[in-house]
């Protein structure tokens, strides 16, 4: 989905224009407050690079600062994508915020581990070597779970609204069907 999403966009205070594959999107940002997880995300992306120059360590054969680096990337790319994409929906705005604040919640307890774990010297993910450990990735899992069941929502809804444009409607509903199978 990265690949159809080009992000070309100016910011003022009030709009951001995400042009898309034949649809162009005004999302208001006051109405889209994902948007301040995503850039959360960057800058913490860009508060951590340091650590893969400076920080020596290595966890499990790679540079310690590079899972935390590579995930807050990869989620600030996703939450992009999942603020753009409940924008498209008219209908069920409720649901739809529920459903971001629960990604929100999800992402924001995954990097916080992870960074935790970084700290400690440690693997995040499958580290079953300390109660701490144990206790932490349990923690992980649970987020997932909520992650899951936001990504559901979000595919239910956008299965059910009408998108003006026919060929964007299946491209998003083939492609957010694979990404929750994929989670």
């Amino acid at each position: 989905m990265f690949n159809s999403i080009l992000f070309t966009g100016y910011f003022n205070r009030t709009y951001a224009k995400l042009h898309t594959v034949g649809a162009i999107h005004e999302l208001p940002l006051h109405k889209n407050q994902g948007f301040d997880y995503c850039f959360l995300t960057f800058g913490l992306l860009l508060l951590m690079l340091p650590g893969l120059l400076i920080d020596e360590r290595i966890i499990t054969g790679a540079p310690a600062w590079l899972k935390p680096c590579k995930f807050a990337f990869s989620t600030s790319v996703y939450s992009f994508t999942f603020v753009w994409l409940l924008g498209l929906l008219k209908q069920h705005r409720r649901l739809a915020s529920l459903a971001a604040n629960a990604t929100a919640f999800a992402l924001v307890v995954q990097i916080i581990v992870i960074i935790v774990q970084v700290v400690r010297g440690t693997t995040s993910h499958f580290n079953f070597s300390t109660p701490e450990d144990e206790a932490l990735w349990k923690f992980m899992e649970i987020a997932l779970v909520f992650l899951w069941a936001a990504t559901l929502v979000t595919v239910i809804l956008l299965l059910l609204e009408r998108l003006d444009n026919p060929v964007l409607a299946i491209a998003l509903r083939f492609s957010l069907s694979l990404t929750f199978i994929g989670i």
